[in-house]
């Protein structure tokens, strides 16, 4: 009854089409496919694409694979996976509380405070309607307009000035404030008990730094860093992120709010991250346990049955005796 009543009340919300409409290109993709960057779709624009133009909640919409194709255009979270592109903003059942803090600066900024958040988050393209007159536009559609975002920053890289601040509140301070330049200095929170790195004097300068590989879980940076400074990563800081620069442990540093950073000498250095939460090291030696002790109570059950019934056929055969 259960399952009659999902299929009659969801299936105008079930579309069938043809299997071709996962494998055909994506021309927005194309276009920005040789990009080193991750690409931004506005939220405002996201939420009308979906609900205002192809989901209108009674149905899922029309199936043919025109109307199908140009959803995909648009590129929209997560459409973006069928090319292979870096996103800064899919949809996720689960976001990092910094990371949505600093989608929502960008919601409510003017185009050059945009322009700046855009391009400390490695986005090199916008994804709306409602495009902005002095960035250079990459492709037009029906639907959705690309451009460029002004200088953006590379996914990793060395920044010898820092700006310390004691919490999130002070870094979105730092952030937003008119005079902050990220191709310049990074916003470091302080850790506690940490030796906080001095950086004051150094000169403000950065270095794009080089990844040499990457795995689920894994990524290892190269830097040839001209003083002291740190080494930046626009992926989301997290905790189970740990980092080791040239074999030796340090410390993650929350950067700009929501990204990592490692504080590094002057000098060739080759910086690896690799993800180990407590949550995992501590699930699995519980189900470790539990597993050994529900295996060792199985076994000392079966030895008891065992016993048992070799002494209950043992008094079987004593009154099969008897009664001879």
């Amino acid at each position: 009854f259960v399952a009659l009543d999902l299929l009659w009340v969801a299936w105008p919300l079930i579309p069938l089409t043809s299997a071709s409409v996962y494998s055909t290109p994506i021309t927005s993709a194309e276009a920005l496919k040789d990009q080193p960057y991750r690409y931004f779709v506005d939220e405002q624009f996201s939420y009308q694409v979906k609900f205002d133009h192809y989901f209108q909640f009674k149905t899922f919409g029309p199936t043919d694979l025109v109307h199908l194709q140009q959803f995909k255009e648009t590129l929209v979270p997560n459409l973006g996976v069928y090319a292979h592109l870096p996103s800064a903003n899919n949809n996720d059942p689960l976001v990092v509380g910094r990371w949505q803090t600093l989608i929502d600066l960008i919601d409510k900024r003017l185009p050059q405070e945009q322009a700046r958040l855009l391009a400390m988050m490695n986005a090199g393209a916008i994804i709306n309607n409602n495009p902005v007159p002095t960035w250079p536009t990459i492709l037009e559609r029906e639907v959705a307009v690309i451009q460029a975002v002004p200088k953006p920053l590379p996914r990793a890289y060395f920044l010898s000035h820092a700006v310390y601040v004691d919490d999130d509140r002070g870094a979105v301070a730092e952030i937003t404030s008119p005079g902050f330049d990220p191709g310049r200095e990074v916003v470091i929170i302080k850790l506690e008990d940490i030796t906080v790195p001095g950086s004051e004097s150094a000169p403000e300068q950065m270095v794009p730094a080089r990844i040499v590989a990457e795995s689920a879980g894994r990524i290892r940076i190269e830097i040839d860093a001209p003083a002291e400074g740190f080494v930046v990563l626009t992926d989301t800081f997290y905790p189970g992120w740990r980092a080791t620069v040239d074999g030796q442990p340090v410390p993650i540093w929350p950067a700009n709010l929501a990204f990592r950073a490692v504080a590094v000498q002057a000098g060739f250095h080759t910086i690896d991250m690799d993800y180990h939460p407590l949550t995992f090291t501590f699930g699995l030696w519980t189900s470790i346990v539990a597993c050994f002790i529900i295996g060792v109570a199985m076994i000392r059950l079966a030895r008891h049955s065992n016993n048992h019934t070799s002494h209950s056929n043992s008094k079987s055969i004593i009154n099969n005796w008897k009664n001879l």
